[in-house]
């Protein structure tokens, strides 16, 4: 019988802090994560190891040098089936004949780690927590089990958050997981300043590739250059050793007056060529840095928000993004918004300002890069209460309310190539719809028809440009929430009459059919419901009926409200996240 042993060593100790820093908590949301996709074994193998039944290995594990610990047995056609280095190590002991006493060391592999490796190998898939992610990528890497790496890889954005991704990323430099890497790589460009005390803990590579990355979302370049000086006291680096960060630093997007006060005398105390660094990066042309990165939701305008300003919901790091560059050209609510080819689209709606014309309605768009908005698109319909969705490479208007015909849309506006099109009419005219997208389908729910809201579902088909009913909603919903996400599409909130909701159906395109599924937390109308990440995020509206009527014939709510929530389809659950900025209903949000 093949006997292995693993000695566990002593982890390498962290990275001073900053004066008043709280420490990491790299555990603190030890959450599991479903690490799937391996060659499943037949069952009776599984019920064999869980019995101990012909498991002709025994693999001892020690503990600081210490066997205190009862051995795991298992199957060795397993183990050497699955891992090139214990294939490699059984055929060296089998050569000696199968020597029952010999010993192999595992450095560094911890025991729970190596009961979920097997698990893995038996049933083709396991649950680690967060506490185990760190060790899990190092065995897979160590005992080289090929199916396993891939399967990490695959999970790595569920694995992936903010007090994981610092330690996650230097991991999967070290032992060749690219995909992971690249993707804690990104993350880290959208939440760097998230990170707090585990920015400490970062390696000099990442934090240079953070800081010549031009994703790195920053609010100012001042900051950029703050979290560096940080970093470089606490990891006593010197600038000979560390030079990358700091050519990389955008000084000509600094004010004058950070330069000289801040920037020249920490440049001369750690550097006599402070001077030639500064002349360099002011001579060349340097933009900001985008102040919000991929992943990110962009909640902009509607009712009850007193300014201009935007919010962005981060939901890699559960974040609200605000800031003094997160600004919309204009004031506008009932709007529409969506992201296409990474520029972000605002069309129609209530806008305060110049006001829109009877050819059009101005379409706003940011480049999602830089944060900066044009107007360069051609005008688009002069609409309220629209859906927009992207979808097969162009953005989509939908029903809507024309000011200036005072009647409700039926025709479907597209934009590509930056004209304009009507596509096939929508059947009947109606304001007030929800919409999202599944490959080169376009899925519409509820709505008003001028009497009544509807419980209608349609689908329109971008290829063929035609339109498919489906069956409807158990109830009529107006001013509803829609959203696609995992091949199903859910309508939540709205309302019939004075009742407002905060029941959410979900349609099954496999099935053809519609199941309620657990209600949001709060009743919403006028509600902006988006998928990202795995999730449903439905934000603000209004919870109460209102006095008179609104700029289209339909009823007046009130108490706007700025919370916000998440649903998550695996535990059927909506919990709470942070509230918006401001209090706002019938806004225009997209994920970009």
């Amino acid at each position: 019988m093949l006997r292995l042993s693993c000695v566990v060593m002593s982890k390498r100790p962290r990275s001073p802090l900053t004066p008043g820093a709280s420490p990491p908590s790299d555990l603190q949301a030890d959450k599991p994560i479903l690490i799937s996709g391996g060659p499943p074994l037949p069952d009776y193998m599984a019920e064999m190891f869980k019995i101990s039944f012909l498991c002709d290995t025994r693999v001892h594990l020690a503990v600081l040098g210490s066997y205190s610990q009862p051995p795991i047995a298992c199957h060795s056609l397993v183990l050497a089936a699955n891992s090139v280095r214990l294939r490699g190590t059984m055929t060296d002991a089998g050569r000696g004949g199968f020597d029952l006493g010999w010993r192999g060391e595992l450095p560094n592999v911890e025991r729970e780690t190596f009961l979920k490796v097997l698990d893995f190998l038996y049933s083709g898939q396991c649950e680690i927590h967060t506490s185990l992610f760190s060790n899990m990528l190092y065995t897979a890497d160590f005992l080289s089990i090929a199916s396993l790496k891939t399967a990490i890889e695959v999970a790595c954005d569920e694995m992936l958050g903010v007090e994981t991704v610092v330690k996650l990323w230097d991991d999967a430099l070290k032992y060749g997981f690219r995909k992971l890497a690249a993707a804690a790589q990104t993350m880290a460009t959208s939440c760097l300043f998230e990170l707090g005390a585990r920015l400490l803990d970062m390696p000099l590579e990442c934090l240079e590739a953070l800081v010549s990355d031009e994703r790195l979302c920053a609010e100012s370049e001042e900051a950029v250059f703050t979290t560096v000086v940080q970093w470089v006291a606490a990891n006593r680096i010197s600038l000979q050793e560390g030079n990358g960060l700091v050519e990389d630093i955008r000084f000509a997007c600094m004010s004058h007056a950070f330069l000289n006060d801040t920037v020249r005398p920490w440049l001369r105390r750690h550097t006599d060529k402070g001077a030639d660094i500064l002349v360099d990066a002011l001579t060349m042309k340097q933009t900001p840095r985008p102040p919000i990165g991929a992943g990110g939701i962009y909640i902009l305008g509607g009712t009850d928000s007193p300014t201009r300003h935007f919010a962005v919901y981060n939901t890699r790091c559960s974040e609200l993004h605000t800031g003094s560059r997160l600004v919309t050209p204009v004031y506008f609510r009932h709007a529409g918004a969506a992201v296409l080819d990474q520029r972000l689209y605002v069309v129609g709606g209530v806008v305060r300002s110049t006001g829109c014309m009877a050819g059009g309605c101005p379409v706003h768009s940011l480049e999602l890069a830089t944060g900066e908005w044009t107007s360069a698109v051609a005008p688009g319909p002069d609409r309220i209460a629209i859906s927009s969705v992207a979808c097969a490479g162009a953005l989509y208007v939908i029903g809507g309310y024309a000011r200036w015909e005072r009647e409700l849309c039926s025709h479907v506006a597209c934009l590509a190539d930056n004209t304009w099109t009507t596509v096939a009419p929508m059947q009947p005219p109606r304001c007030g719809v929800g919409a999202a997208s599944i490959g080169k389908h376009i899925y519409v729910c509820g709505g008003f028809d001028g009497a009544n809201e509807l419980s209608t579902f349609q689908a329109f088909c971008t290829s063929k440009k035609r339109w498919v009913e489906l069956p409807p909603m158990s109830h009529a919903r107006n001013r509803l929430g829609v959203a696609s996400l995992g091949g199903k599409i859910y309508a939540a909130g709205g309302h019939e009459g004075d009742e407002i909701f905060s029941t959410v159906q979900e349609y099954d395109l496999k099935t053809k059919t519609w199941r309620l599924i657990a209600c949001m937390n709060v009743a919403r109308v006028d509600l902006c419901l988006v998928a990202a990440r795995g999730k449903l995020y439905a934000f603000g509206g209004s919870r109460s009926r209102g006095v008179g009527f609104n700029d289209f014939g339909g009823l007046e709510f009130a108490e706007t409200t700025q919370t916000a929530e998440m649903y998550d389809p695996q535990s059927d659950e909506w919990t709470m996240i942070a509230d918006m900025d401001t209090a706002r209903a019938a806004m225009a949000v997209a994920v970009a």
